[in-house]
């Protein structure tokens, strides 16, 4: 009996090495499928993320880009995202597009946070609290919340005025349409009007959910609906933040 548990004890430290060794020889950048843990893939500095067949391809270049921050690096991508983690990828896709860094303020507005990455998307005017004085920074993001905070993004890097409160009119910047380098006039065409859920998108959300939708950023999630209050996984947001700076890098 002693000879068989140290038999199997020594098979176990003997794989438990073999995996560890094969960890750490995964060539970088490369995917990687690990039974009994789902789709994973090596991050460019050896990060670990579980992530959706579907989303590999632009994990990757999100990868690349560098906008997967530390903070969600080793973690289920197909978990929901938090407003805080959200406010990180946004502030990596802010520096990459102006290849400057954000800076933190001097003043904390918030009385719930003090991440340095909420901070800085403060201070870039890509985020807002929940009151005065609070971000609930461990919120799961909403759908219409990601559209609104990326088209803050875009306004911040175009160096625009965001205009919230209702559909924008005229000329406003968040018509701008990035594919064709153009920009709509007046009221001619609202992404929101599209949806059956028209209106259970807030009002301070649809000019961004329509900015978002009419440049290809976002989309429906089916049978007409937007559903602004759904939540967002890791992989979905990331892939807003690298739809934007592929936009407009482009």
């Amino acid at each position: 009996m002693k000879k068989i548990l140290a038999i199997l004890m020594a098979t176990l430290i003997f794989g438990v090495c073999v995996c560890t060794s094969f960890a750490e020889d995964i060539p970088i950048s490369e995917y990687v499928i690990m039974p009994g843990l789902g789709t994973i893939r090596n991050l460019s500095d050896n990060g670990i993320l579980k992530a959706s067949s579907w989303a590999l391809e632009e994990l990757k270049k999100a990868d690349e880009l560098k906008l997967i921050v530390e903070k969600i690096k080793n973690a289920d991508m197909t978990q929901n995202i938090t407003r805080e983690e959200f406010a990180a990828v946004c502030v990596m896709a802010w520096e990459k597009l102006s290849g400057t860094d954000a800076v933190v303020p001097e003043t904390n507005p918030f009385s719930d946070c003090s991440d340095e990455y909420v901070l800085k998307a403060y201070n870039l005017a890509i985020i807002q609290g929940v009151s005065e004085t609070e971000f609930a920074p461990e919120e799961f993001l909403t759908r219409e919340q990601a559209a609104t905070m990326i088209a803050r993004l875009f306004s911040v890097f175009k160096d625009l005025d965001y205009q919230i409160g209702g559909l924008p009119h005229g000329d406003g910047p968040l018509y701008y349409n990035i594919k064709e380098s153009a920009r709509t006039e007046g009221n001619a065409w609202s992404a929101a009007e599209v949806f059956a859920d028209d209106a259970q998108i807030s009002s301070w959300a649809k000019p961004a959910v329509c900015f978002a939708c009419l440049n290809g950023i976002t989309n429906g999630v089916g049978d007409n609906n937007f559903a602004p209050q759904g939540t967002l996984t890791r992989e979905q947001a990331v892939l807003l933040a690298l739809r934007l700076v592929e936009l407009l890098l482009a």
